[in-house]
């Protein structure tokens, strides 16, 4: 595979083993960055017991979207978009907490009945 993903280049940059463990820190200093909207510069949701800062829903949303509208730009097959957008969509949602700014409610990955 000529991808870069179906070989070591990640483990060679010397980021450590994982992308998924290498962008905690990125994501970690964006959620404090100071551009950000102020709603979104405060623990959310507010008076909760998990709440923290978070990127919302509609972020997600919208990084989703953008992946997906890459894939049809490249001209991917129809086929690879639905199973790609679907596995991205419960990865993502799995990976991160996020908050419905709206509604204040916790996505539904982290109001799980598990505690």
């Amino acid at each position: 595979c000529a991808l870069p993903i179906c070989t070591r280049y990640f483990a060679s940059l010397g980021r450590g083993f994982s992308g998924a463990f290498a962008v905690m820190g990125t994501h970690s200093q964006a959620k404090k960055c100071p551009m950000r909207p102020r709603s979104q510069q405060v623990n959310l949701p507010a008076n909760h017991r998990k709440g923290n800062r978070r990127f919302t829903t509609k972020q997600r949303d919208s990084w989703v979207g953008g992946i997906m509208c890459a894939c049809e730009d490249l001209e991917t097959s129809e086929a690879f978009q639905e199973k790609f957008g679907l596995w991205l969509a419960m990865t993502v949602s799995a990976y991160a907490p996020f908050v419905d700014e709206e509604t204040g409610e916790l996505d539904w990955m982290e109001e799980s009945s598990y505690g």
